[in-house]
C-alpha cells in the first residue's frame, strides 16, 4: 500500500497556499512554524535565522524558555569544531538509524529521539532538562543551497512522531524549500532598493543596510545580520540621512519604500 495515500492532502494543500503567500524570510518561517501544527502537532518549536556568515542574527519562539535559546546561541552553537552548530550550508541526508536519528526520507533533515541519542554534553545539559524527548529539523535555503533558516518542532512527551508524520514532512518540504528559495529571487528583483535616483547616492553598504531596513529589520538586527558593529549601522544610516535630505528614520524609510515601488515587479 502507498504510504502517501492516507495522509490529509486537503490539509497539505491549504498549509502550503497558506505560507506560500508570505513575501518575506522571516515571516515565512513564523507562518510555517504557525500553521505547520495543523499537521504535525508539537509541544514547543523554534525558528533561527541565518545570515551569510551562517551567524544566528534572529528568532522564533513558541513555548520555548528565551534563556534555553540563549544558551544555545551563545554556547552550543559556538562550540569548537562546530558540532552542534548551524551548517551554513545544505548537508547530507543521514542514510541510517544512527545514535537517536533516523532520515526524513526524500528530505535533508532527521527526527531525533533523544531518548536512544549518545548523553553528551548537549543531551544531558541542554535537551533532557528542557524535558524533550523528539525533534523534527529541516533547514530552508536559497538557490544557492545557503541555510538561511533552520526550523525545530520538539516534543515533551513519550510520543514520538509517527511515520505518518514523518511522510508529511517529506512531503511539504521540497515544497517549502522552493518557496523559500523564491522569496531571496523576488528579493534581489523587487526589494533590492533600485531606484536610480536613490541608488547613486548610496555606497553597496548603504544600499545593504538600506534593503535591510526595509525588510522591516531593526538596526541591531542589521548589525548582527551584516556582521558589523552597531555604531557602524548607525554611522551608515546617519550618512544616508544627509545624501536622502531626511530628517528621522522614518522620513529614510518612506523615501525608500518609495523607491522600491517605482521598481516593483508584479
Amino acid at each position: 500500500m502507498d504510504p502517501l495515500s492516507g495522509l490529509p492532502w486537503t490539509k497539505i494543500h491549504e498549509f502550503l497556499l497558506d505560507v506560500g503567500g508570505v513575501r518575506e524570510p522571516r515571516d515565512f518561517g513564523v507562518r510555517l512554524i504557525q500553521r505547520i501544527y495543523r499537521l504535525i502537532p508539537y509541544d514547543q518549536a523554534r525558528v533561527y535565522f541565518v545570515n551569510d556568515n551562517g551567524k544566528i542574527y534572529d528568532e522564533f519562539l513558541v513555548g520555548v524558555e528565551p534563556s534555553w535559546s540563549h544558551i544555545y546561541r551563545e554556547y552550543y552553537s559556538r562550540i569548537e569544531n562546530g558540532r552542534y552548530a548551524i551548517p551554513t550550508r545544505r548537508y547530507a541526508i543521514p542514510t541510517r538509524a544512527e545514535n537517536g536519528r533516523y532520515a526524513i526520507p526524500r528530505v535533508e533533515g532527521a527526527v531525533y529521539d533523544w531518548n536512544d541519542y549518545e548523553p553528551d554534553e548537549f543531551v544531558t545539559g541542554y535537551i533532557k532538562p528542557q524535558r524533550i524527548h523528539h525533534t523534527a529539523g529541516f533547514a530552508l535555503h536559497t538557490s544557492a543551497d545557503l541555510v538561511r533558516s533552520v526550523c525545530c518542532l520538539d516534543r515533551t512527551g513519550r510520543s514520538g512522531y509517527t511515520q505518518s508524520e514523518i511522510e508529511i514532512i517529506s512531503v511539504v518540504l521540497p515544497h517549502l524549500d522552493n518557496l523559500h528559495k523564491n522569496l531571496f529571487v523576488l528579493a534581489s528583483k523587487n526589494r533590492s532598493v533600485q531606484n536610480l535616483e536613490v541608488q547613486q547616492f548610496l555606497t553597496r553598504r548603504e544600499s545593504e543596510i538600506a534593503d535591510l531596513l526595509c525588510r522591516g529589520l531593526t538596526p541591531a538586527k542589521i548589525s548582527n545580520h551584516l556582521c558589523v558593529s552597531l555604531a557602524t549601522v548607525y554611522r551608515h544610516l546617519a550618512n544616508m540621512h544627509t545624501k536622502l535630505n531626511v530628517s528621522n528614520r522614518q522620513e529614510l524609510l518612506l523615501k525608500l519604500m518609495e523607491a522600491q515601488g517605482t521598481h516593483s515587479v508584479s
